[in-house]
C-alpha cells in the first residue's frame, strides 16, 4: 500500500513532503497520526498539526489557494487526501529563502522583487554568503 513518507500528525509541524508513496498505511481523510501512538489515526478537526504562522490545517485543500507570483489555474479541484496548512485568508503562499510561508497578500510583488535581487545576486557569484538553496515544486528557491 502507499503512504506518506512524511505523515500529517497530531501536534507535530506539518512538513513539506517530496515524497509521497512509501510502503505503508495513512489515515483517512480529515484524520491524522497520533504523536503518542504511531499506529492510531485521531480526527484532524479535534488534534490538528502544528502549522506556521498565519496558516491553518485544511483536510480539504484547493489548487486555487492564493500563491505569490503564480497565477490560479482556471478550474479549482480540491484535494482531500492528507491535507495541508493553508495561508489565512488575506495571505498568500510564498516560497522564499526561509521555505513556505504566509505573507500578506498585497506584499507578494515586494517578496518577489526581494528573491529575484536574491537570485540574481547568487548567480553572479556575489551571493556566496547566502543560504543554499533548494529545488520545490514551483521551481528554484534560496
Amino acid at each position: 500500500m502507499c503512504s506518506s513518507a512524511c505523515p500529517v500528525t497530531y501536534n507535530m509541524t506539518m512538513p513539506f513532503c517530496s515524497r509521497m508513496c512509501v510502503p505503508g498505511c495513512d489515515c483517512p481523510p480529515g484524520w491524522v497520526v497520533d504523536s503518542r501512538n504511531w499506529k492510531r489515526c485521531v480526527k484532524a478537526k479535534r488534534f490538528p498539526p502544528v502549522c506556521p504562522p498565519h496558516s491553518t490545517f485544511q483536510p480539504c485543500v484547493s489548487n486555487c489557494l492564493p500563491r505569490c507570483g503564480i497565477i490560479a489555474p482556471r478550474t479549482c479541484i480540491s484535494s482531500c487526501h492528507r491535507g495541508a496548512c493553508v495561508c489565512d485568508e488575506g495571505f498568500a503562499e510564498f516560497w522564499g529563502y526561509q521555505g513556505r510561508v504566509c505573507v500578506r497578500q498585497e506584499r507578494c510583488e515586494s517578496h518577489l522583487r526581494n528573491l529575484l535581487i536574491l537570485i540574481r545576486a547568487g548567480s553572479n557569484g556575489a551571493g556566496a554568503g547566502l543560504p543554499g538553496g533548494a529545488m520545490h515544486p514551483g521551481g528554484w528557491v534560496i
